[in-house]
C-alpha cells in the first residue's frame, strides 16, 4: 500500500479549516442561548441537525431556501457558533439535558 502525503499548503488549508471549525463546550452548553430560539427556529435546528439540507428543510416546512438561510443565521448568532456541525452538538446536548 503507497503512503499518501500531501504538500505544504495543503496541509496550512487543512489546519486552518481545523482551527476554524466551531468548539461546543460539551460540560456546561449555554441552556441560556437555547432558550431564546424560537419555536420555530428549535424544529428548523433539529432539522438541520439531522442532517437535511437547506432545500430538503424549506420543503419540509413549505418555506424558501432563502428563510431557512436567514433563521441560520439568526440561530448561529444567538448560539454563538458558526456551523451546521456545532448547531449539532448543541442540539444533541439539549436533547440530552431536557
Amino acid at each position: 500500500m503507497k503512503e499518501q502525503s500531501i504538500d505544504r499548503s495543503a496541509a496550512i488549508a487543512v489546519g486552518r479549516i481545523v482551527h476554524d471549525m466551531t468548539h461546543v463546550d460539551v460540560d456546561s452548553p449555554d441552556t441560556t442561548a437555547w432558550a431564546t430560539l424560537t419555536r420555530a427556529e428549535r424544529t428548523l435546528a433539529a432539522l438541520v441537525a439531522k442532517g437535511m439540507t437547506n432545500r430538503q428543510v424549506a420543503e419540509r416546512l413549505f418555506i424558501s431556501r432563502h428563510t431557512v438561510d436567514a433563521h441560520l443565521r439568526h440561530i448561529f448568532r444567538k448560539l454563538g457558533i458558526n456551523s451546521r456541525v456545532g448547531l449539532a452538538h448543541l442540539v444533541a446536548l439539549h436533547t440530552l439535558t431536557s
